[in-house]
């Protein structure tokens, strides 16, 4: 039916542009979808791999480069051909890791083209264990007031979101705190046995600790309270300050010279893929907002007004990669 589309418009003199041309028949061939994310923490974008083959009729390959603060996964889409047939699933992770670090060999921004955002509103939490004896926001400050320097805080990783979170949570109460980096799930352990008085993290992982009463919530940094904890209020209603909000979200980027038309119908078929309910349970699982709304001009937006925000958190809390 393409093909006849083609032969029509060229009878009558009418000869499609080379991305719309591109468009029309893309995909040609297999789909990869880049992601620093390892085998098993990567389920929603299998599943959503899964129904954009469907709608696509190729195959979606989910090609796992984690490490190397995302460089390996960003380079793998920039080096690429750019007709579309390889994506990266973007994501915060890769601007902060930029900010950081800003001769990382990568530029999530001028080198990529947004294509289509997945979810936003992935949240953030400021954590305590089950055993500590702040309740809120307001005893944990207090406490830090009372021992400047002398409590601790715990991160994943230095530069990764924990860090970030906990020293610009330091600087908004004008507070100090020991950071302890661990490595993965060990931070976890560490504070809910009391070794660590408190971190910022992703919540998406850590939610069965906090249903257990291992670990608390005293704040989030969203841009607005969850529906899965209305009673929790956010850092940004405590202290009027639009830099703690801090969110997860993530999207489809190819190469920045995919034409556009091709961009179009990466966008289309993942709107189409986020209104499935099987796809839209496998982002909400994890307190994530799917977001099929988002158009891919103001998805572009978006990563840039982010990018700005990071710069400047990471300029204000003098943050560097140790």
């Amino acid at each position: 039916m393409k093909k006849r589309i083609a032969s029509v418009l060229m009878a009558a003199g009418l000869t499609l542009a080379p991305g719309a041309s591109q468009a029309q028949s893309y995909p040609v061939k297999p789909v990869r979808l880049l992601t620093v994310l390892t085998a098993g923490t990567d389920t929603y974008i299998r599943v959503l791999g899964t129904k954009l083959a469907d709608i696509w009729g190729q195959p979606v390959i989910v090609d796992n480069r984690p490490g190397a603060a995302g460089v390996l996964a960003v380079q793998g889409v920039t080096s690429a051909a750019p007709d579309g047939h390889t994506l990266l699933v973007h994501g915060s992770a890769y601007l902060i890791s930029k900010a950081v670090q800003p001769g990382l060999a990568i530029d999530p921004v001028n080198e990529l083209a947004p294509a289509a955002q997945i979810y936003s509103a992935g949240p953030i939490a400021l954590l305590v264990g089950g055993g500590s004896s702040a309740r809120n926001v307001e005893d944990l400050v207090d406490r830090l007031k009372a021992t400047p320097g002398k409590m601790n805080y715990g991160s994943a990783g230095v530069g990764l979101i924990h860090h970030l979170g906990g020293e610009l949570f330091l600087k908004a109460t004008q507070t100090q705190a020991l950071h302890i980096p661990f490595k993965g799930p060990d931070l976890y352990t560490a504070v809910i046995r009391g070794e660590v008085d408190f971190t910022v993290s992703p919540l998406t992982v850590i939610m069965p600790l906090v249903k257990a009463g291992k670990m608390r919530v005293l704040a989030t940094m969203n841009a607005g309270r969850m529906r899965e904890l209305p009673e929790v209020r956010t850092l940004n209603e405590l202290y009027k300050n639009e830099l703690l909000v801090m969110e997860f979200w993530t999207g489809l980027a190819a190469p920045v010279k995919t034409p556009v038309p091709v961009l179009r119908a990466i966008h289309a078929a993942t709107v189409k893929a986020l209104e499935d309910p099987v796809v839209r349970n496998s982002i909400e699982v994890g307190l994530n907002t799917p977001t099929p709304d988002v158009s891919m001009e103001a998805f572009a937006a978006f990563v840039r007004r982010e990018n700005d925000k990071l710069r400047e958190i990471v300029k204000l809390t003098g943050l560097k990669a140790e």
